[in-house]
C-alpha cells in the first residue's frame, strides 16, 4: 500500500544519511567538551606548524640582511616580538576555533535529533500499518515508539 507520508519521511531520512550523516556522526560520537577540545588541539598544532614555516621563510628571505648586521641586531627584542606574535595568533585562533566547533557541535546534535524524530515517525507509521493489517510479525512487534 502506498503511503505518501511514509515516502516523504523515508526520502528525508535517506537524504540525511547520504549528505550529512558522515559529517555529523563525527561530532555526535563525542561529548561536547571532547569534540571541541580535540579540534582546538588540532588547530593549535596547525597554527604552530604554519607559524614556524612562515618564520623560517622570513628568515630565509632576510638572511642576507641578518648576516650583514649579525653583531648589531637586538636579538632579545626580535625573540620577544616573535613570542608575542605567536601567543597572539594562538589566542586568536583558540577563540575562533572554540566558537566554530561549538556551533558545529550544536548544529550536529540538532540535526541528529531531527533525524531521530523522523525515525520515530517512520516506526510509528509501520506499527500503525501492522495493526491495521492485523498481521503483526515478530519484526513489527519489536518496534518501540516513544513520544
Amino acid at each position: 500500500m502506498f503511503n505518501k507520508k511514509k515516502l516523504m519521511i523515508m526520502t528525508k531520512l535517506a537524504m540525511y544519511e547520504k549528505l550529512e550523516s558522515e559529517h555529523l556522526a563525527r561530532a555526535t560520537k563525542y561529548f561536547r567538551g571532547d569534540y571541541i577540545g580535540w579540534n582546538i588541539i588540532k588547530t593549535i598544532c596547525a597554527i604552530t606548524i604554519v607559524y614556524f614555516l612562515c618564520a623560517g621563510m622570513w628568515f630565509l628571505y632576510n638572511s642576507e640582511m641578518l648576516l650583514q648586521n649579525i653583531t648589531s641586531l637586538n636579538y632579545i627584542a626580535i625573540i620577544r616580538y616573535a613570542i608575542i606574535l605567536y601567543v597572539t595568533l594562538l589566542v586568536a585562533y583558540f577563540v575562533i576555533a572554540y566558537m566554530v566547533y561549538s556551533v558545529k557541535y550544536h548544529k550536529a546534535t540538532k540535526a541528529l535529533k531531527k533525524y531521530e524524530k523522523g525515525l520515530k515517525q517512520l516506526a510509528k507509521i509501520y506499527v500503525e500499518e501492522a495493526s491495521e493489517d492485523g498481521s503483526e510479525t515478530p519484526e513489527d512487534a519489536d518496534i518501540e515508539v516513544e513520544d
